[in-house]
């Protein structure tokens, strides 16, 4: 199938269109990349600064329980009633500075309650302190390590609350466990602050995925969870972070918004602070340089076309003139003569054309020069040959009376009784009659054409002739 230069010129620049096309979709999904991971960065440092705050928060409550223990041990070897009141006074003005404090029990090793403050009824009758039933986190804690148990409600309504079993321990031994009741009431407003733009916040999960702090308090309440959200799915798998692993989380949240979102957890609580942002707003920036590089191709791609068209209608408008010119010539217009000014190769190949057809038109000429010259040259023939014709006729007929008239003589010189030999200039015998024959007695055809001397010798009177 053969293709016009035209479309063959338009189908180059296409392709160079779309290559050009392609690269800058690959660099803009580079750039959307890059941006996007940059925000996510943003968010990651803002859930840093929150899981901060969190480990702060961790840490000023183990040194309060820390301040309790060594209190205890003062009194721990048999502690009077008197010094337990004087304990529970500390721990009543322990819990005054500490608003997220509900609760601080003094156990045994056997989990008996020594003492026990409430916030709100202070310190408890001992007629009325219990015996813990055993969990995991206080035998923990008799081994001496701080545990924490899982984030729990009493009920629906109320504010969702975790225990910390704190080991009281001397330079030897663990001499009985302090639980402190700590509500996430006031949680949200440790991690308030944070904030991304104008939609974005940070909240609390636990490692179940329930949401412990967060800006709606009903949220809290009602035990959300987001336990199917990919990145709690990430961040429970995953307690550092890979580097090769992405550092945000495009998805859906509980209210069906499209956001961005970034988290870390803590190992100490278990807990995850999460940072999420409305994706329209995160990724404006990224949404406005999108469109600058989308009008950026689009004005390329048309100023490319406008050149494609123009260039091969420059190349294609050259061509067409030529091929006009060789059919003009081919039709026999020896005149053809065509003029392309275009600077490349389609006007060096139209100056060889108008050269090859005057040298053609030369030629032909000449031809047909050559060709009057042969017709001409042909009829004088003609006519010479008729000239000829007649003088050669003219010649037969007078040869045919000279053999006549010698015919004649020699049946004349025949009749004569001497003897007639008759010899050319060369002297070659012509004539030789009978007289002569008998005279000499050789018969004429055998020496007529010979020399005479050859056969005859003619002598007179005064000597040989």
């Amino acid at each position: 199938m053969k293709l016009k230069i035209r479309t063959k010129l338009l189908a180059g620049f296409l392709l160079v269109i779309i290559i050009t096309a392609v690269v800058q979709y690959i660099t803009l999904e580079n750039l959307i990349q890059s941006l996007t991971q940059k925000t996510g960065q943003i968010l990651e440092e803002k859930a840093s600064n929150g899981l901060s705050l969190l480990q702060t928060f961790n840490a000023q409550n183990r040194l309060q329980l820390l301040k309790l223990s060594e209190s205890f041990i003062e009194i721990s070897t048999e502690p009077t009633s008197s010094e337990l009141d004087e304990f529970s006074k500390r721990i009543e003005d322990i819990m005054s500075l500490n608003s997220y404090l509900d609760r601080i029990s003094i156990l045994n090793l056997n989990g008996k309650e020594l003492v026990r403050v409430d916030r709100y009824s202070k310190s408890t009758p001992y007629s009325d302190l219990n015996y813990l039933i055993p969990t995991n986190e206080f035998t923990e804690a008799t081994e001496g390590t701080t545990a924490y148990s899982k984030v729990y409600s009493i009920s629906k309504s109320e504010t969702p609350q975790f225990d910390m079993y704190f080991p009281i321990q001397t330079a030897t031994k663990t001499i009985g466990v302090i639980k402190a009741q700590f509500s996430l009431e006031s949680l949200w407003d440790l991690i308030a602050e944070i904030k991304a733009g104008t939609s974005g916040f940070a909240y609390v999960i636990d490692d179940e995925g329930r949401i412990i702090a967060y800006p709606n308090p009903e949220v809290v309440q009602r035990a959300t969870l987001i336990n199917t959200l990919p990145i709690f799915t990430h961040l429970s798998n995953n307690t550092q972070k890979d580097d090769d692993q992405s550092n945000y989380f495009l998805y859906s949240n509980k209210d069906d918004q499209p956001v961005i979102a970034s988290g870390v957890k803590t190992n100490e609580l278990n807990w995850s602070v999460i940072v999420e942002q409305n994706q329209e707003e995160a990724l404006s920036q990224i949404n406005r340089q999108v469109t600058v590089i989308y009008t950026t191709v689009a004005i390329t791609v048309l100023l490319l076309s406008i050149i494609a068209l123009a260039f091969s209608n420059n190349i294609t408008a050259s061509i067409r003139k030529l091929r006009e010119a060789v059919h003009t010539f081919k039709e026999g217009d020896l005149s053809t003569h065509v003029t392309i000014s275009s600077g490349d190769e389609v006007e060096d190949l139209a100056d060889a054309f108008n050269r090859m057809v005057h040298l053609i038109a030369e030629k032909i000429i000449l031809l047909e020069n050559q060709k009057k010259q042969l017709e001409h040259d042909a009829i004088t023939l003609v006519q010479n040959d008729k000239t000829l014709h007649a003088v050669n006729e003219k010649l037969e007929a007078e040869r045919t009376a000279l053999v006549a008239e010698r015919n004649k003589f020699l049946v004349t010189i025949q009749g004569i009784n001497d003897a007639v030999i008759a010899v050319d200039l060369s002297g070659n015998i012509t004539i030789f009659n009978g007289a002569a024959e008998r005279l000499t007695g050789y018969l004429g055809d055998e020496i007529i054409n010979h020399k005479m001397d050859q056969y005859i010798t003619l002598t007179s009177s005064t000597g040989e002739i």
